[in-house]
């Protein structure tokens, strides 16, 4: 869509006030679902597997990050009193705290990440009242750095994962799936457009997958004996309010990441606000405020729950409205739905956890 010359969008079948039919909505909804729960529970997976965590909270984590995740994708579809954007918006456990979350959890395990998550979110709700003032501080230059400094920061710990293979397993089994999934994924990005570039992180994940199964490293026995339905119970949250010495060093750097992810959600939600609609409009920033103060509540509720924190998925959201034309915000309710679904099954959980494939050893 492009709003200099006032051109429209006419691949917009539905916009997000627009209510699409039922089957519609549970299509969408069900591609959403499965393009969200890839990254969602790598991002899980990694930072407890890195962090040293057991599978008590590895499950415990999954489940906590399914539910709030499909809440609060539900949540921003609406407009609930200050809460909601009114657009489809993906919820998610965001990379962006990969690499300082585990060092929390090693450093003092999930307790002091709930502490510095929940004090640490209280920068991000300073961000959504006081939007126009710290937007002139954290130019898109500045939050971009940071950015890309974050990236950078991740690379270690996901290097450090990949020769932790099963006793018994051979040395070159972890560095042949890694690059099976790593090339899969880059080659459909860079060669592929549209439907196919959207699946490639599935299709990557599943490559990797079949290669892990060829070396034997891929166990399914936990996923047979697990029940279809249940709560997670391997994990009681709790927090670190002695406020130690590793407290007050992480905090500033929970800050500031909280600080420039906010500034990229503030240009993630005119993205979606503009892809929504036909016609070119203007940006509605009180959808814009109450969206980062979803994404608050989101990083709040992660933090109560021990978890890393929740924001918005703006590149699979856009991407989701560009490829199917469905704006409507029923496609997030239904994402929503099946997230929480997804959460409340011991079955799925478990098969989550072996993403990537297991089995690690807490070091």
């Amino acid at each position: 869509m492009r709003s200099s010359n006032g051109s429209t969008n006419p691949a917009i079948r539905y916009e997000a006030d627009e209510q699409c039919p039922l089957w519609m909505s549970l299509s969408v909804g069900l591609q959403g679902t499965v393009f969200a729960l890839a990254p969602l529970v790598l991002v899980v997976a990694i930072t407890a597997r890195a962090g040293g965590q057991d599978e008590g909270y590895l499950s415990w984590a999954v489940f906590a990050s399914l539910v709030i995740s499909g809440c609060l994708t539900a949540l921003q579809g609406s407009r609930f009193w200050r809460f909601g954007a009114g657009n489809l918006l993906i919820m998610g456990t965001t990379p962006n705290f990969v690499a300082v979350s585990v060092l929390a959890l090693a450093a003092g395990g999930p307790p002091l990440l709930a502490s510095l998550v929940v004090v640490g979110s209280l920068s991000y709700l300073a961000l959504a009242i006081w939007l126009p003032l710290l937007r002139r501080i954290i130019t898109p230059v500045v939050s971009s750095t940071v950015l890309m400094l974050i990236a950078v920061a991740v690379l270690p710990i996901a290097l450090d994962r990949v020769q932790e293979v099963p006793q018994g397993a051979s040395i070159a089994a972890g560095p042949t799936v890694a690059f099976i999934t790593l090339a899969v994924v880059v080659c459909l990005a860079l060669r592929t457009a549209g439907a196919w570039r959207l699946w490639s992180p599935l299709i990557g994940i599943g490559a990797g997958c079949g290669v892990a199964i060829l070396f034997g490293i891929y166990d399914f026995q936990r996923v047979i004996a697990a029940p279809w339905v249940g709560l997670a119970t391997g994990y009681t949250p709790q927090f670190d309010l002695t406020f130690s010495p590793g407290f007050w060093a992480l905090l500033p750097v929970f800050v500031v990441v909280a600080l420039v992810g906010g500034i990229k959600n503030i240009g993630d939600n005119v993205a979606i606000q503009q892809a929504s609609q036909r016609s070119p409009q203007v940006t509605d920033y009180r959808r814009v405020q109450s969206s980062l103060n979803t994404n608050w509540l989101g990083i709040l509720s992660s933090g109560i729950a021990g978890t890393p924190p929740t924001t918005v998925y703006s590149s699979t959201s856009v991407s989701l409205v560009n490829l199917t034309g469905v704006a409507s915000r029923r496609v997030g309710y239904v994402i929503g739905a099946c997230l929480i679904v997804l959460g409340c099954s011991p079955n799925c959980r478990r098969y989550c956890s072996l993403f990537p494939p297991r089995s690690w050893a807490p070091t």
